[in-house]
């Protein structure tokens, strides 16, 4: 009785933190009445229509992009031994450190570069990728499908796995392509549905780089009225619309969990010496488009090293703020997504998940616009200690998904057995955690802290309201900047914007590749 109260407690005050701001919107915000009601829904009208219709393209674009570029990464992967397979996939994770809108800008400078200097243009089909074609809503889906395409390929490696009997039938009685065709390739067919459907539903939540390649979408549209006054009402009735979204997305989620869980038996391998070059090919120009141009058209506008170092430490305190807040706002995730988890696992599981998506495909504005209702409810001036815990707090409810998930792995790879041993052991949960938890979690909860802070490090629409006087991020910064054009100071705030997750993530895989060296 003793933990199932325990239970309860816990669950209850991380469903307070959770939901408080989006309580706090829906009561500052719904209309008083029906004529009220009726007024507000007149902000559904032709422009949010098309608005609406131009976030569901972006949407379809950046799930076929990002499909098309994460099949040959995973095509190589399955053709790699054991022993390289461990390297490709932290390395395939450097495309999400990027922000999408960070990486928009880059190419737009590359290109523009590339062409002033009578150089050519680089070709893609009939109308080539021109500064044009990134302005349209192809070109959108185009620059989100950079930077999501390796978490289809993340989805694809933990849910497409053969038996061993299936591996020896089809080395046996089918070669070449004729096995990738009639084995392979039918064990990939709901893996690419479930990832097409959350890069859609990641890509209908964007507007940054939209907003950057000046093209109308409909969560711009609710930004703008939540950010002004007297407009919150029909920024709630728009928020409405993203009920199908979730639905989407609670169905995706859940299949993934489950085919984790039924998925057994080994990973893919495959042998095909004409497929595994096409392979090669296409996953080094991939990681070309998506590493290594947006780095280099940063570079190329930065200016001199002089100048750059001279930038770098102008925002010495700006860069260690942002690091403080993406990975406060990492840990304090993970660790609410470990606890909740743990403590018991209720009836109610896809109740409970269909609410912590519906923070996540909500846009963060709308969190934040709660806690800014809350803080003003605090008598007097409010503290700038509680209004960096307001914004870390944000984060969580915002991000809480991924701590969720990634608790639901780590007991998974705990194993039930061990589990059930830990609870004849008269331990409370502190103990528990210092004796048992962290010697085994401390190296993937530490992965998984670094993993939801790249979502963190980019943040810009819960940031921007949120945080308090001399309180600005470097993404804040830079997202500001760039609609003022491309100059040299815009062009190395970005590159340590993008360089210093990617030098984070190098240095997360030399320790695992030394924990294993050690392990071994």
């Amino acid at each position: 009785m003793r933990k199932n109260h325990a239970d309860w407690m816990v669950r209850s005050a991380i469903w307070l933190v959770l939901g408080l701001p989006l309580a706090a919107s829906l009561w500052a915000f719904l209309p008083a009445d029906m004529e009220a009601l009726r007024q507000t829904s007149r902000a559904f009208d032709f422009h949010a229509w098309q608005r609406f219709w131009n976030s569901v393209r972006i949407g379809v674009w950046a799930a076929f992009f990002s499909l098309l570029f994460a099949l040959p990464v995973f095509v190589l992967y399955v053709h790699l031994p054991l022993s390289v397979r461990r390297w490709l996939m932290p390395l395939s994770l450097l495309p999400l450190s990027y922000p999408p809108y960070g990486v928009a800008s880059a190419w737009m400078t590359w290109i523009a570069l590339w062409e002033q200097g009578n150089r050519g243009r680089i070709m893609w089909a009939e109308g080539g990728i021109t500064a044009d074609f990134l302005y349209t809503l192809p070109g959108a889906g185009f620059i989100l499908g950079l930077c999501y395409w390796p978490i289809v390929f993340l989805l694809l490696t933990l849910t497409s796995r053969l038996s061993r009997a299936q591996h020896d039938s089809a080395r046996i009685y089918l070669q070449g392509r004729t096995q990738f065709r009639f084995v392979f390739f039918p064990a990939w067919k709901e893996p690419i549905a479930v990832a097409a459907s959350i890069i859609f539903c990641l890509g209908m939540v964007q507007f940054e780089t939209p907003s950057l390649l000046q093209i109308s979408v409909y969560p711009l549209e609710i930004f703008i009225r939540f950010s002004a006054l007297l407009n919150e009402d029909q920024a709630l009735f728009l928020c409405i619309v993203y009920l199908p979204i979730l639905i989407t997305l609670a169905w995706g989620i859940s299949r993934i969990v489950r085919l984790i869980q039924s998925k057994g038996g080994e990973e893919l391998m495959f042998h095909s010496l004409r497929i595994r070059w096409f392979a090669v090919t296409g996953t080094g120009i991939i990681f070309v488009l998506s590493v290594l141009i947006p780095l280099f058209g940063l570079l190329s506008h930065a200016g001199s090293v002089e100048f750059t170092l001279q930038i770098v430490s102008r925002h010495m305190p700006r860069i260690l703020r942002s690091l403080f807040l993406c990975g406060m706002g990492a840990f304090l995730t993970v660790s609410a997504g470990f606890l909740f988890v743990s403590f018991g696992r209720s009836k109610r599981n896809m109740v409970h998940l269909s609410l912590i998506l519906l923070l996540f495909v909500m846009p963060g504005v709308m969190i934040a616009a709660g806690w800014l209702y809350l803080r003003s409810l605090w008598p007097g001036a409010l503290p700038e200690a509680m209004s960096v815990v307001t914004l870390l707090l944000a984060y969580t409810s915002h991000f809480f998904v991924l701590g969720y998930l990634t608790g639901l792995l780590l007991w998974r790879y705990y194993g039930k057995s061990q589990k059930e041993h830990d609870s004849l052991l008269r331990l409370t949960f502190a103990e528990k955690c210092r004796l048992l938890y962290w010697p085994n979690f401390r190296l993937p909860f530490l992965q998984a802290t670094a993993l939801v802070s790249l979502f963190l490090w980019g943040d810009v629409g819960i940031t921007v309201l949120l945080h308090p006087a001399g309180w600005d991020t470097l993404a804040v910064e830079y997202f500001n900047l760039l609609h003022y054009g491309s100059e040299p100071r815009t062009a190395v705030i970005g590159l340590m914007l993008m360089g210093l997750p990617a030098i984070g993530m190098l240095l997360l895989l030399m320790t695992i590749r030394k924990k294993r060296t050690t392990n071994s």
